[in-house]
């Protein structure tokens, strides 16, 4: 994907091939997820894009990758207003939110949409981040975890099974 990416940057492909590309791709990694069954006592995740961020694939990869882990999977999608993602969590009884930044995601928002996230949530529900668009950030709010890669995320996840994270 990078390199479709980078071959659209530099004109050698038109959006339509990226969009198409992209689009297979995510068709493939829900397929992936919906065959995936949960785990007992493994932790509910809610997964979402925050307002003004549609780049979606990064989210459905370490959604995918979480799900075959066998973590509940819970996605309400892209450009979700930070109080509906506050209800959904709510609702949906999720143990983690995780968002997702794309490169693209103006970086100057990353951490004041973090820190609003974290003020909006239960303080017993954990806050996840990850993409490229975290590249540039120094310090994450408190209360926010910084996933940087996949290993992370499971490694991250059996430390929630371990000490019993997950709502009963």
């Amino acid at each position: 994907m990078v390199g479709v990416g980078d071959a659209w940057l530099s004109g050698e492909i038109d959006v339509f091939h990226e969009h198409l590309c992209s689009s297979m791709i995510e068709r493939y990694l829900i397929t992936q997820t919906f065959k995936s069954t949960p785990k007992p006592a493994f932790p509910v995740f809610l997964f979402a894009l925050p307002p003004g961020e549609r780049h979606q694939l990064g989210l459905l990869m370490v959604e995918a990758v979480m799900a075959e882990a066998g973590a509940y999977i819970v996605n309400v999608g892209t450009d979700v207003p930070l109080n509906s993602l506050k209800l959904a969590a709510v609702e949906c009884k999720a143990d983690v939110v995780a968002l997702t930044f794309s490169f693209s995601y103006p970086p100057r928002d990353v951490v004041p949409t973090l820190a609003h996230v974290r003020r909006l949530l239960p303080p017993n529900m954990l806050l996840w981040a990850g993409g490229a668009g975290l590249v540039k950030v120094r310090r994450a709010p408190t209360g926010v975890r910084v996933i940087t890669d996949f290993v992370e995320a499971i490694t991250t996840l059996g430390d929630l099974v371990r000490v019993g994270q997950a709502q009963q």
